[in-house]
């Protein structure tokens, strides 16, 4: 089958983009003829595994004018693949189109207050401005060929917000055997795109109230508020900025911390703990959005209500008291991460995406 995918940009190592490349590849493998159309890609800085495939540039190649790249016809292909927004403007214009869909755009419908409050001048505009393409959001929905929303969360969010039911989920993974267990040191790990969502801020504010002065936090990552969360770094004698690292240092940090740190706003799915897990290490975690599907209760980690930096100290400190417990949940995240292996998810995408191209 020949096979195009869509992606706004191809430039970082985000969750998102590891998964487009990762399911193309195995397309790719299975015999079907894949290319892939962006707007921007930037080999330098963007995942490896996108070396192997054909990439195609399509304009407008600025990033504020994606919308009308993604509105155009595509009529030299058997199916479409569209990933995040507006890629998803695709399926407007084409037949047998087939949406992962990571989410609903949050700043469309459930974050929309949020990031309106903590836009300064500049950013309330552009937000506004962005509005107006959300009844072309719904519209893809509606034509779009099918929904494959990649969790229980954003399959909730694509009837409420979309009102469309009995959607399959696929679920994201990563490859377990990539990562090691090692030893459980004195130092946590948070890793994530630096975005207010995330609230990397308030596990970083956590450390002031750790007790145990052995425990340190390691923040990793990069985004647009990477000079807000380097700054509040600086506050804290236990906490070290390490910004955007190699997957080598970030695998060998997994496989000798104490444990994770993961608490965003109604996150839509992550990889980040499946991570951590695949190196014997447990999470602490919020109990919203789809973390709980990622971390099962007080089996794989620690799922918190009405997060506080308080609160993460708290269970921060258990933790540097009670190693053999961090170890023994870390164990059993080990053995949960290998349900969301690649290698048991992928054959599973491939049969759902190729079904529902053939109903159209």
């Amino acid at each position: 089958m020949k096979i195009a995918i869509f992606e706004p940009y191809i430039e970082g190592i985000g969750g998102a983009q590891r998964v487009v490349a990762r399911y193309a590849n195995y397309l790719q493998l299975k015999g079907h003829h894949v290319e892939i159309f962006t707007q921007r890609y930037t080999p330098k800085t963007a995942y490896k595994g996108f070396e192997k495939l054909k990439i195609n540039i399509i304009k407008p190649t600025a990033k504020n004018l994606s919308f009308l790249a993604f509105l155009k016809r595509f009529n030299d292909f058997d199916l479409r693949i569209v990933n995040d927004f507006p890629s998803n403007f695709i399926g407007i214009r084409n037949k047998n189109t087939v949406w992962i869909c990571y989410s609903p755009k949050r700043y469309f419908y459930d974050l929309k207050e949020h990031y309106f409050k903590n836009a300064d001048l500049k950013g309330k505009i552009l937000l506004f401005l962005k509005s107006l393409l959300k009844g072309a959001d719904i519209l893809s929905a509606k034509r779009t060929t099918c929904i494959l929303p990649i969790s229980k969360t954003i399959q909730k969010r694509v009837e409420k917000y979309y009102h469309i039911k009995n959607t399959n989920i696929v679920y994201c993974g990563i490859d377990c055997e990539d990562y090691k267990e090692g030893k459980y040191e004195d130092y946590l790990l948070c890793v994530s795109r630096f975005e207010t969502p995330k609230r990397i801020d308030v596990v970083i504010k956590s450390m002031a109230f750790v007790k145990n002065k052995r425990l340190k936090l390691y923040v990793i990552g990069d985004g647009k508020e990477k000079e807000n969360i380097e700054n509040l770094c600086k506050q804290y004698k236990n906490v070290e900025f390490l910004g955007r690292i190699s997957d080598q240092k970030l695998k060998e940090l997994y496989s000798n911390c104490l444990a994770l740190v993961y608490v965003p706003i109604n996150e839509d799915w992550s990889l980040v703990p499946f991570e951590a897990g695949a190196s014997g290490k447990m999470t602490i975690g919020c109990n919203e959005g789809a973390i709980p599907e990622v971390i099962v209760k007080d089996k794989t980690g620690f799922l918190l209500d009405d997060i506080t930096p308080e609160k993460i100290a708290e269970k921060i400190d258990y933790l540097g008291l009670n190693k053999k417990e961090a170890k023994r949940l870390g164990k059993q995240a080990k053995e949960y991460a290998k349900q969301f292996d690649w290698k048991v998810l992928l054959p599973q995408w491939e049969k759902l995406i190729l079904d529902h191209a053939k109903k159209d």
